[in-house]
């Protein structure tokens, strides 16, 4: 029985985060830039050549734009963790446009 709710519940959980990790490749957008909390989000996002978008800054990400191609590899390079589709995020989370 148990072994049958771990199963269930894994498959519940793959598909929304499967849904993340399918980024396009390195292309211009918006995106939710996670970084270590030992760094600056802001920091990693102008060393990316991207900038900061919107009011609220979380603790450890930021929505940033980027605005020429390139911009998954220079994020991660500057020392991002995790870099999600901010379009994707927002279709998983229900909102119909951003």
């Amino acid at each position: 029985m148990r072994l049958e709710l771990l199963l269930m519940t894994l498959s519940v959980l793959c598909a929304p985060i499967a849904a993340l990790g399918m980024l396009p490749e390195d292309r211009p957008g918006l995106y939710l830039v996670v970084v270590p909390p030992w760094r600056a989000a802001d920091q990693v996002i102008a060393a990316a050549g991207a900038h900061p978008v919107g009011p609220v800054r979380a603790p450890l990400g930021e929505f940033a734009a980027a605005d020429a191609p390139g911009a998954l590899a220079r994020l991660r390079a500057a020392g991002a963790w995790v870099v999600l589709d901010a379009k994707k995020m927002a279709w998983l989370c229900g909102a119909a446009e951003i």
